[in-house]
């Protein structure tokens, strides 16, 4: 019987899971439900986490010594670049980008989720910033 080139070459066994440790990752909207549980997964997986948080959101659930914080500006293009230029000067550049931050709170709220998204991406363009910056 004979055998192709391929067959004999001995495959090497694929990581059940990627090796993150080490690696840094910028979590957007950390102070929120989902973000913060993001930020726990992050930490249990070895990662230096950078949790981007609204000026004056509350750090509740983020009181893990080893996470780093930074207040960006989603609402403004020109502030958002230069916030992160001025990090990936300092500290270089994230590995991984999670964005799970939403609108802001509002005080009265909105009547349903989905029409929050959607006032929130086409008023302020969140996604749209932090993807193009």
């Amino acid at each position: 019987m004979m055998t192709s080139p391929a067959s004999s070459v001995s495959p090497r066994p694929l990581p059940l899971q990627p090796d993150w440790r080490g690696s840094s990752i910028l979590i957007t909207g950390a102070s929120g439900f989902i973000g913060s549980f993001l930020v726990e997964r992050a930490l249990s997986e070895g990662m230096e986490v950078w949790a981007a948080v609204r000026k004056g959101s509350p750090r509740t659930y983020l009181q893990d010594h080893r996470i780093h914080f930074i207040e960006l500006d989603l609402s403004d293009d020109e502030r958002l670049r230069d916030q992160l230029e001025r990090h990936r000067q300092s500290h270089g550049p994230w590995q991984y980008v999670v964005h799970a931050a939403g609108p802001p709170a509002q005080a009265d709220g909105y009547a349903h989720p989905a029409l929050c998204l959607h006032q929130f991406a086409e008023r302020d363009g969140g996604c749209a910033r932090a993807l193009g910056a």
